[in-house]
């Protein structure tokens, strides 16, 4: 299913941050948008605002006349009433992930997994490419101030869009380029065991067209063992022994400074207004992926050092007894 041939297409669980980025990359580009939540949230809010019609609760009724599609959230159970009547008219159902496999197929897509990190990295991509003129599309699992939001249509090829694991819902995107932060026991309500949650991700990798690569951290004992499995062109970024190596590295109290290394080579010094360890390694895999997209170091540069993060993620909120 194409879902930007349709007109009109309602969510249930609209609220939530992947299906709201769906709903407001939809409606951008002028399709009718109608959906429901258990709760009016600020997501639904604001896709209201944006021209959505919006329901608080599900019930069959909120199912419009000439809907064309019903797109799920993976946190809404099958037995939901909008769903079981949606499939009692015969109205297609896909997942949020499907929804977005499908905006993937039309654009360049850059999907970015992991078990922690994701975010940021996808988020970072996104600001990196934004600012560099190339007017990317992204549907991102936080709200980037600097992006206005959690998802924006750019009239750029690419699309960035963060890649969840969960229920193998990364399965129905089909990137150009897939970055892995990490893998770890994780889900384990839906996976047996890490040697499960290891071949989902191979599984992942494994779409990739010929022409595409992957990104994957050299930090992660666990991916590694993953990328001997893995047929398909991919560099590694991390602190020893990658690709793409962040060195010299400076922790400090605004963010963390540190050289990024390509091939032995020296490619520019980095400053990243986001503290931690686990930042140097989200700014070095942003920086890997724009550089093997084209991008000069200095834009890249520009681009990570002007970003302000994601809310809710090391989130500045005020000084105790300030």
């Amino acid at each position: 299913m194409e879902i930007e041939k349709l007109q009109r297409v309602h969510f249930v669980g609209m609220g939530g941050i992947g299906t709201s980025g769906v709903a407001r990359i939809l409606l951008s580009a002028g399709k009718e948008v109608s959906g429901s939540d258990a709760e009016e949230g600020l997501l639904l809010k604001e896709l209201q605002a944006l021209g959505a019609r919006t329901f608080v609760g599900h019930r069959p009724e909120n199912l419009p006349e000439g809907v064309e599609a019903v797109v799920v959230s993976s946190a809404v159970p099958d037995d939901n009433p909008e769903i079981l009547a949606a499939r009692q008219r015969k109205i297609p159902v896909v997942t949020y992930s499907e929804a977005l496999g499908s905006l993937m197929e039309q654009r360049f897509g850059i999907a970015v997994a992991g078990t922690h990190g994701k975010t940021t990295t996808s988020a970072l991509i996104a600001w990196i490419l934004s600012q560099a003129g190339k007017e990317p599309s992204f549907v991102i699992g936080g709200e980037v101030p600097l992006l206005g939001g959690n998802s924006g249509t750019g009239q750029g090829k690419y699309l960035v869009a963060e890649a969840c694991e969960y229920r193998r819902n990364f399965l129905s995107l089909r990137p150009r380029v897939a970055v892995v932060t990490n893998i770890e026991e994780d889900h384990l309500d839906y996976y047996r065991d890490l040697a499960e949650i290891k071949s989902a991700f191979l599984e992942f990798l494994d779409f990739l067209p010929d022409a595409g690569f992957a990104v994957l951290c050299r930090e992660s004992h666990d991916l590694m063992e993953v990328a001997t499995r893995l047929d398909k062109t991919f560099f590694t970024y991390g602190l020893r022994g990658a690709d793409y190596q962040a060195q010299e590295i400076k922790l400090e109290q605004d963010g963390s400074r540190f050289t990024v290394y390509f091939g032995g080579e020296s490619l520019a010094p980095v400053f990243v207004r986001m503290p931690g360890q686990h930042n140097v390694l989200n700014g070095t895999a942003a920086f890997a992926v724009c550089h093997l997209l084209g991008l000069e170091p200095k834009t890249i540069v520009a681009g990570l050092g002007s970003f302000t993060g994601v809310r809710r993620r090391l989130e500045f909120k005020g000084k105790y007894r300030g």
